[in-house]
C-alpha cells in the first residue's frame, strides 16, 4: 500500500489544509520570489541570482517557542566565513506558521552585515562542542544592506501576538 495513491481522493483545498509548510518549501519560494534559481542541496547556499548566492534562514512557529526573527547558521567555520564574505551572500530571514502557512515577516541583508559577529562565533566555537551562530534583527537592522521585504499587517500581527517574543513583536510593529 502506498499512501500517496490515496491522495487523489482529497480535494486540492483538503490537501492544502493538511499540509505542513516546511523550511525546504520556504527556501524554494523565497529564492524564486527574489528572481533566483533554487538549489536542491542540504548544505550551502539555497540558491543564486545575478548578484550571487542566496541563503534563506526560516523560523517557523510550531507552538513550542515564539518567533524572534532568528537566523540560525549551522556548521560555522572560518572557511565558510571567508566564502560568504567573498561572495557577499544575500541572507533572507523569514518567519511563518508551519500549520497555517501564514508568513509574518521577511528581511534581507548582505552577509557583511553580520560578518564580524559570525567570525566572533567561529572563534568562540573552537573550544566548545557546538558550531552554530544565531543572528537576530538587532544585529543587522542598521546596516545599509538591510531591507524589510515583508511584514504582515497590524491586525495579523496583533491577532497572532502569542506567537512572538514581546520585544520582537514591538520591533515588527515599528516597521
Amino acid at each position: 500500500m502506498n499512501y500517496k495513491d490515496h491522495l487523489k481522493h482529497f480535494t486540492k483545498k483538503e490537501l492544502i489544509e493538511m499540509m505542513t509548510v516546511t523550511p525546504e518549501m520556504v527556501e524554494k519560494i523565497e529564492v524564486e520570489a527574489c528572481g533566483g534559481t533554487h538549489f536542491d542541496n542540504i548544505n550551502g547556499p539555497d540558491g543564486c541570482d545575478k548578484n550571487g548566492y542566496i541563503e534563506v534562514k526560516s523560523q517557523r512557529y510550531r507552538g513550542n517557542y515564539k518567533l524572534f526573527g532568528r537566523g540560525k547558521f549551522g556548521s560555522i567555520s572560518y572557511e565558510n566565513y571567508k566564502k560568504k564574505l567573498k561572495e557577499n551572500e544575500l541572507v533572507i530571514i523569514t518567519g511563518y506558521d508551519e500549520k497555517t502557512g501564514e508568513k509574518y515577516y521577511s528581511f534581507s541583508f548582505r552577509f557583511e552585515a553580520i560578518a564580524e559577529r559570525y567570525l566572533d562565533a567561529v572563534k568562540k566555537s573552537k573550544n566548545k562542542g557546538w558550531s552554530n551562530f544565531d543572528t537576530i534583527p538587532y544585529h543587522y537592522k542598521d546596516h545599509p544592506s538591510f531591507n524589510v521585504d515583508f511584514v504582515a499587517d497590524y491586525r495579523t500581527l496583533i491577532k497572532n501576538k502569542h506567537k512572538f517574543r514581546p520585544r520582537f513583536l514591538k520591533f515588527l510593529l515599528s516597521l
